[in-house]
């Protein structure tokens, strides 16, 4: 991958009511978005109908922007148990939508986002949101949690691959 400006990618931060999604591509010092938002489902359907919504929702967005590759954050719970399940349920559905479309999916920890967009892994969200809007060029944060976590997650996984394109082209000198 030797061009990010044209490697496009997709940031999701799983959920079963609301599903963040972030679609964008360039570099750390140049992020375009291209669509972002949330993929919701309707609360008075059941588990099964609203995992099947999700399902769809995130295919026609991964078709429409011939997505390859997606950054998927790891689940963290402070909450529930009954919470946790049907999140984690849906973080099922997402990632082995990926796979079935041959879409190369890595994971990163809430800390680790936290730390790529503000140096610390221990940062509030709203920091984590602020820099995510300065580094898009967003005149402000996002109004929706989901989308802005999953716009983060993208970000961080494009310093990444950089990182990695620096490391790889650094050990052919």
């Amino acid at each position: 991958m030797s061009d990010l400006s044209t490697h496009v990618l997709i940031g999701i931060d799983p959920g079963y009511d609301a599903c963040g999604f972030a679609v964008i591509h360039g570099t750390p010092g140049n992020i375009k978005i291209k669509e972002f938002g949330i993929i919701k489902t309707c609360r008075t359907e059941r588990i099964e109908s609203r995992l099947h919504e999700l399902r769809c929702g995130l295919l026609e967005i991964l078709r429409i922007h011939c997505i390859r590759e997606a950054a998927v954050e790891e689940l963290f719970f402070n909450l529930n148990k009954k919470t946790a399940v049907k999140v984690a349920q849906a973080r099922g559905v997402i990632l082995e939508l990926l796979f079935e479309q041959k879409i190369t999916v890595c994971e990163y920890a809430p800390s680790t986002v936290k730390k790529a967009l503000t140096g610390s892994g221990s940062a509030k969200k709203v920091h984590v949101q602020k820099s995510a809007a300065i580094l898009t060029g967003l005149k402000t944060i996002p109004r929706q949690d989901d989308a802005a976590d999953a716009l983060a997650v993208g970000i961080t996984h494009l310093f990444y691959l950089q990182q990695n394109q620096q490391i790889k082209t650094h050990r052919k000198k």
